[in-house]
């Protein structure tokens, strides 16, 4: 007769992409043992499983003389999933959030960019430039699975018009052109008279 529960893997949690071998172990009875992994066609004490959905596993155990018993194990997998929020707070100054699966991890990292790193949930910050910027948003959750998000903030235009020019041949102001300048941010399509870029 078998005299002690199954010693089963306990309940676990594995990243999206990894595995996790469940060993079940047995004292007592006859000391040969055959092992039925409920449902999953496996027959040793030991399986791995590297599957991407949550799974409950059911293992039972007869020893030679037909005593048997069975123990249960569940192993979830976690998919993380991270987010990133962008508001525009005026010009330059954005506001960048995370959204993330599991609601709440305990490491997040932000990559601005510019050279620029924070450990937060939230950040805001100003870029000084006029380039296009990677965004990365690292998050690990409590059991170590790792994502990550990006966005790229564009530096938009805005298109300015001289608001006079004088044909007058004295070799100022002689033509009427439009000049591009580069800014991150642009509510309408407008025109405007001579701006900070010049022309």
């Amino acid at each position: 007769m078998i005299r002690s529960p199954i010693s089963l893997t306990a309940d676990s949690t594995i990243c999206s992409g990894d595995s996790i071998t469940l060993w079940a172990q047995v004292t007592g009875g006859s000391g040969v043992y055959t092992f039925d992994w409920e449902g999953w066609d496996w027959s040793d004490p030991k399986y791995t499983y590297g599957g991407d959905a949550d799974a409950t596993f059911t293992v039972d155990v007869l020893d030679q003389c037909g005593e048997g018993i069975s123990a249960v194990s569940k192993v979830t997998v976690q998919h993380p999933e991270a987010h990133i929020l962008i508001d525009n707070q005026g010009e330059d100054d954005w506001l960048f959030q995370a959204r993330t699966v599991p609601f709440v991890v305990p490491v997040m990292i932000w990559d601005l960019g510019d050279g620029t790193k924070v450990k937060a949930t939230s950040t805001t910050h100003s870029y000084l430039d006029l380039e296009d910027h990677w965004v990365m948003l690292h998050i690990v959750s409590d059991e170590g699975c790792k994502a990550v998000d990006s966005l790229l903030v564009i530096a938009p235009g805005t298109l300015y018009f001289p608001n006079a020019f004088t044909p007058d041949g004295d070799g100022i102001n002689e033509t009427f052109r439009a000049h591009w300048c580069r800014h991150r941010r642009v509510q309408d399509d407008h025109l405007r008279p001579l701006g900070p870029c010049g022309v």
